[in-house]
């Protein structure tokens, strides 16, 4: 309950209310509209391939250590994307972001950022000059989780995929693998928000 409780903070903390903690939000790097939402619109965005439920060992030998640590992982545009990854790594594989926002971080010594590209946004917490990947949203049906659940599947579909191994809390369902949770916000039968977050104790 204690880590369901820390995920709901996490996902509504940074999501939806980035300005809570401070009113001198920064927008820096952006070569698009950033919406008032915090969201990034992008033409082109890329597509995910599914699979969510590949071993450990059918994946490359470089992120087998990370797919130990933290289960779910999202595959963005040809790249694995992980919970607590090093932000460098991501935008050395993903390029330049389309948007960049930031904020004075509650919880830390430094800045969350929000990192946009397109159909994802990618938040970060900071640990000294690094920032590492804390949640990672889909904005579009565009792109899917690896288990093919995209934006207006219905919730029966999302059963099919993950199961029923969840907790829910009102209209967000969440799915846990060792320290990362992966919730979908499911109205009058049809997910409207699918976001994965680290589980910080």
């Amino acid at each position: 309950m204690k880590n369901f409780l820390i995920i709901s903070l996490i996902i509504g903390a940074a999501i939806f209310s980035l300005t809570a903690c401070s009113s001198d939000n920064e927008t820096v790097n952006t070569n698009t509209t950033i919406e008032s939402s915090g969201s990034y619109s992008s033409t082109e965005p890329p597509t995910a391939i599914i699979n969510e439920n590949l071993s450990i060992a059918d994946e490359p030998t470089a992120i087998q250590s990370a797919l130990a640590k933290t289960e779910f992982t999202f595959l963005f545009n040809g790249t694995i994307i992980y919970l607590d990854q090093n932000m460098a790594e991501v935008l050395d594989a993903l390029g330049e972001p389309v948007g960049v926002r930031q904020t004075p971080s509650c919880a830390f010594d430094g800045y969350d950022r929000i990192f946009g590209f397109g159909a994802i946004n990618v938040h970060t917490y900071p640990v000294g000059d690094e920032d590492f990947v804390q949640i990672i949203s889909i904005r579009d049906d565009s792109i899917t989780t690896r288990n093919g659940i995209r934006l207006g599947d219905s919730w029966d579909r999302v059963l099919d995929a993950y199961g029923s191994d969840y907790v829910q809390d009102f209209s967000i369902f969440t799915f846990t693998k060792g320290s990362t949770a992966l919730s979908f916000f499911v109205d009058d039968g049809t997910v409207v928000e699918i976001t994965y977050a680290l589980i910080m104790e």
